[in-house]
């Protein structure tokens, strides 16, 4: 796993945003103590993600991917477009579910249609659209100490 997290790129940006990059991806890991009114969380309920966190968030989302694309599978919701992943930005927010597992919301965002606040708000489309904005929670394991 070492090898692989020597693929990204990291800084700390407004709001205590951190950018990730990697092979096939980029996005920004927001702090558990982002609010705005689009997007209240209880904050018993939040974590900030770690890199390794994303790292496994990515690759379940590749796997998922080859998943529907060998299976020819149809997804649970009509917006997920796991066929075009590269050409999505992401925003990552950590949660922690009912159960107590660790859950990442991914916030996808479309490169042509990226808004220059990204990497300080959750971008949100107020219409039943998907075509720019779609989100996917993805299950980790815990991964941190």
């Amino acid at each position: 796993m070492m090898s692989y997290l020597t693929l990204i790129t990291l800084s700390l940006v407004f709001n205590n945003t951190v950018l990730v990059e990697g092979k096939g991806f980029k996005g920004y890991i927001f702090p558990k103590e982002y609010k705005n009114k689009y997007f209240e969380r209880d904050t018993d309920k939040l974590f900030t993600p770690t890199i390794e966190n994303i790292m496994e968030v990515e690759k379940l989302l590749n796997q998922k991917s080859k998943d529907i694309k060998r299976n020819k599978l149809s997804t649970e919701n009509k917006c997920w477009n796991y066929n075009k992943l590269c050409k999505y930005n992401r925003q990552y927010f950590g949660e922690i579910d009912e159960n107590g597992n660790k859950m990442i919301f991914v916030n996808f965002i479309l490169k042509k249609s990226t808004p220059e606040y990204w990497n300080k708000d959750v971008v949100i489309v107020l219409d039943d659209s998907c075509d720019y904005v779609w989100t996917d929670k993805i299950k980790i394991d815990d991964v941190q100490n």
